[in-house]
């Protein structure tokens, strides 16, 4: 199933994410496999005329998620924090 994210939102986390010194990607968009919940989430929000996003926490894993094995070093938690936190605050409103 096809997922894109919201352009205004993704661009304004995106601020906050390089706020917080994180890398970003230009990928708007991504193709998931199999029924992926977070991808009918974003297109009923979207179809109700709302802006969503998918954002991902870039970290060594030791398994696919939906795996035993999964595993994540959970110091990059704090990446997230900082980065929907500083939406919140601030939107897209530059320094």
């Amino acid at each position: 199933m096809l997922m894109e994210s919201s352009e205004p939102l993704m661009r304004a986390i995106q601020k906050n994410l390089q706020r917080c010194g994180l890398r970003t990607t230009e990928n708007l968009s991504m193709v998931l496999g199999g029924s992926e919940d977070v991808s009918y989430m974003i297109n009923r929000v979207q179809e109700r005329g709302g802006q969503a996003s998918f954002m991902r926490l870039l970290t060594d894993m030791a398994g696919p998620a939906h795996n035993p094995n999964f595993d994540f070093d959970e110091r990059v938690l704090v990446n997230g924090v900082c980065a929907l936190a500083g939406y919140v605050l601030f939107g897209d409103k530059e320094f």
